[in-house]
């Protein structure tokens, strides 16, 4: 099964970063699309979906915010507010959100393998 990750994000400054980046295509029919093909990722001998995407500029910022938003949560023993969900970057595997309300992120990427994975879109929202 061949996996397509879209990762939705808000942030201008890591668009311009990932669309100068080596390797990156734009979707020529939209160009808020930046593509990282299968191929772009060979180089970098990656073995799950994480180590594809900690390798794309920016990404490990976008990581890291979702981690300190869990922790501080999980000190504070507060849940995240209700109805947000959307309102961030996003991370959808096959144009889908992962389901779960305490699904962390990092783990859920991990145990992707990289050969399953087909391509990389940047979408800008």
């Amino acid at each position: 099964m061949r996996l397509k990750v879209i990762f939705y994000t808000i942030v201008s400054s890591l668009l311009v970063c990932t669309q100068l980046s080596y390797g990156a295509q734009e979707d020529a029919t939209d160009s808020s699309v930046v593509t990282y093909e299968k191929d772009y990722f060979a180089k970098f001998d990656v073995v799950t979906l994480l180590d594809m995407l900690n390798r794309i500029p920016g990404f490990q910022e976008i990581l890291e915010k979702s981690r300190r938003d869990r922790e501080s949560q999980s000190f504070l023993g507060t849940a995240a507010p209700r109805g947000f969900g959307s309102g961030g970057d996003q991370i959808l595997i096959n144009g889908k959100r992962m389901a779960g309300k305490d699904n962390n992120i990092d783990d859920t990427l991990a145990r992707v393998s990289a050969t399953s994975v087909q391509r990389v879109d940047l979408r800008r929202q």
